[in-house]
């Protein structure tokens, strides 16, 4: 990882339940029809984060890293989602597999992960 672009902490209570966290992905253009893309983060009190990102790139792939229940563990990265792009003509299939970094990140030029990490609060 070479930076972090958005982070939000203290969204919840030490305990919760039936309360929904969303996170959204998705591409746009600015208005000189460059791509663009915003990673979004509500929480169960109304509160909304967002960045967008310029990306340069012309092809890309995103979608979700986990496609079962999977258990949140102390201090260990869930990735949920993630964006990759390049300028080659190639793109492949972004794997993850449950929450894990996914493998082929060095097949791209750029990539944005969204991960989940639960830390005491300091």
């Amino acid at each position: 990882m070479q930076e972090e672009l958005l982070k939000m902490y203290g969204m919840l209570d030490a305990s919760f339940k039936n309360e929904l966290i969303s996170f959204g992905m998705f591409e746009t253009k600015n208005e000189e029809e460059q791509q663009q893309f915003t990673l979004e983060v509500g929480t169960p009190g109304g509160s909304l984060g967002s960045s967008t990102y310029e990306t340069g790139m012309t092809a890309s792939v995103y979608g979700a890293l986990i496609d079962n229940k999977v258990t949140l563990a102390k201090e260990q990265p869930l990735y949920l989602a993630g964006w990759a792009g390049t300028t080659k003509d190639v793109i492949p299939t972004l794997r993850g597999e449950n929450g894990q970094l996914p493998e082929n990140l060095a097949s791209y030029e750029k990539v944005l992960l969204l991960k989940v990490l639960w830390t005491d609060e300091k």
